[in-house]
């Protein structure tokens, strides 16, 4: 009887160091920050990465990971690691508008099949979409992708991250667009990195977005001066 309580007892304190084993690295591998009910993965470290790739755990310490990214945040959570694969777990509902932000390494994202939450990816376009409100995003536009045709969906009303994007051509049902520069209602939305402009090119803009002008840094002085005048109105 006392042996078989003692090994009863050992195996316990084994699955109890494994447990906290597996804690402390997820603790160590993911930066989070609380949300609502929740973590957010504001950050990875290098030891998140295996082989190109990181796995988004669906719970840490016992909190659901529920969101992708930090309010705080400028830049992707995936920071500058050149991560190819991504794997999101079953309790991610979203994520913030510059979670991808210069994550230009991607090249596949796998959802969990238990996945419930707003997400879904297109492995045939290479887009992450997500749904608020009834309302179509599209979160992130896989740069790291061959380069090829694409259309928004009618049913896509914002875009977070398609920067950097090789496209041979871009359409869409909301935007103006000539293959150089995206535009909505006099607003210039976006610009292809690389393009080149021609002198007065901008006069027919009277708005820009700030994610253009980020853009647009490496134009012509005489350029650059119309687009302060946009920015300035």
């Amino acid at each position: 009887m006392v042996k078989a309580v003692s090994g009863f007892l050992a195996g316990m304190l084994c699955v109890s160091v494994f447990s906290m084993s597996a804690f402390a690295e997820r603790q160590e591998a993911f930066e989070v920050r609380d949300v609502s009910s929740g973590y957010a993965i504001a950050g990875i470290r290098e030891s998140a990465i295996k082989d190109g790739q990181v796995v988004i755990p669906d719970e840490i310490d016992g909190i659901p990971v529920i969101q992708l990214g930090a309010q705080d945040k400028t830049g992707t959570f995936l920071g500058q690691y050149g991560v190819t694969r991504l794997v999101i777990g079953k309790n991610v509902r979203g994520a913030t508008t510059t979670a991808f932000y210069g994550a230009n390494d991607l090249r596949e994202i796998e959802i969990s099949q238990e996945n419930k939450g707003t997400l879904a990816f297109d492995s045939e376009t290479g887009v992450l979409r997500a749904t608020a409100g009834g309302n179509g995003i599209l979160v992130k536009y896989l740069s790291g992708n061959e380069r090829k045709s694409y259309r928004v969906p009618e049913g896509i009303g914002r875009s977070f991250n398609i920067d950097h994007a090789k496209f041979d051509t871009a359409g869409s049902t909301l935007y103006g667009s000539d293959g150089d520069a995206l535009w909505h209602e006099g607003r210039l939305v976006k610009v292809a990195p690389g393009a080149e402009f021609p002198d007065g090119y901008f006069d027919r803009f009277d708005s820009i977005a700030l994610v253009s002008f980020l853009l647009l840094i490496v134009l012509t002085r005489k350029k650059r001066g119309k687009i302060k005048d946009l920015l300035s109105d």
